[in-house]
């Protein structure tokens, strides 16, 4: 018995080729429903990729589900796409800095007190103010920055030379040991028995 090419084919809304039904995505759009073919929705789905104003993959201005589509991509594919959608997602993204890798770095791999990210595919540290290498202490780009370094002035606070983390002396010796280590003068912020300022301050005496 003769089996109708109509129920077992269908052509692609992409190529115009008819195609097998086991090899088509079948979309219930309205009023006429949709069929992509393998190859045409990968296409489809690799362009997004790369051209991010065609993500996330659409028929008819309505996105195109992954779930629906995974039995006939990789799962290397399902996994970049993946990534793709978490990088369009995150608010204010950050990208490995490091001019040999430029990954997008997962909010998951970002500092829990400090404004930077580590590359999980090469380990390079990366600001996430201001996008360039990872350094300590306050970002200069971070508009917050500026009002505490005048703060910071006014009350004649030190930053330590190697984290920069800020130090306050009350009174008595200039010599600084900070929490990182470092041991450094108050006055010049120079590394201690370096300079020549004064070891003690006058009014502690």
């Amino acid at each position: 018995k003769a089996t109708s090419t109509a129920a077992t084919h269908t052509e692609c809304v992409a190529c115009l080729e008819t195609k097998p039904n086991f090899d088509m995505l079948h979309l219930n759009c309205q009023p006429t429903p949709h069929a992509y073919c393998r190859d045409c929705i990968l296409d489809l789905f690799e362009s997004s990729l790369t051209d991010t104003s065609l993500f996330p993959p659409r028929c008819c201005r309505i996105p195109i589900s992954l779930v629906d589509c995974e039995p006939f991509f990789t799962r290397d594919f399902v996994d970049r796409f993946i990534e793709k959608r978490i990088e369009l997602n995150t608010s204010n993204p950050t990208y490995c800095s490091s001019v040999a890798c430029g990954q997008f770095i997962r909010p998951e791999f970002y500092s829990g007190n400090r404004d930077i990210a580590t590359c999980p595919k090469c380990q390079h540290e990366t600001c996430r103010v201001c996008k360039t290498h990872g350094h300590q202490g306050l970002c200069p780009e971070d508009p917050t920055t500026q009002p505490f370094m005048d703060t910071a002035h006014r009350n004649m606070w030190m930053q330590c030379r190697s984290c920069k983390h800020m130090v306050e002396l009350e009174s008595g010796c200039y010599h600084m040991t900070c929490r990182c280590g470092a041991q450094f003068c108050y006055l010049c912020g120079s590394k201690w028995k370096t300079c020549s300022c004064p070891q003690f301050e006058e009014r502690g005496l």
